[in-house]
């Protein structure tokens, strides 16, 4: 996920090492900033960050199926989500 001199963008990309190549991937919902990732089981999730007009959302990537999810209720584990 990209920022060009801006603070929010809506640009999503993904990079390939080997082809030192980035690909760009289907745009953010918002324009959005300044937020933490982290990766589980395939899935990338953006927390936090900066939205020009309402909070955040967690944005859920899902790298196998190419999907995004900000639905509110994309951050519910069972314990088989974790371990």
């Amino acid at each position: 996920m990209a920022l060009q001199n801006r603070d929010a963008d809506l640009i999503v990309e993904e990079y390939d090492p080997s082809a030192d190549k980035w690909t760009r991937l289907a745009d953010l919902p918002a324009p959005n900033g300044f937020f933490g990732l982290i990766t589980i089981d395939n899935k990338i999730y953006a927390i936090g960050g900066r939205l020009y007009h309402e909070s955040s959302p967690i944005i859920k990537y899902d790298v196998i199926g190419r999907s995004m999810d900000t639905s509110r209720n994309n951050t519910r584990s069972t314990e088989t989500d974790w371990a």
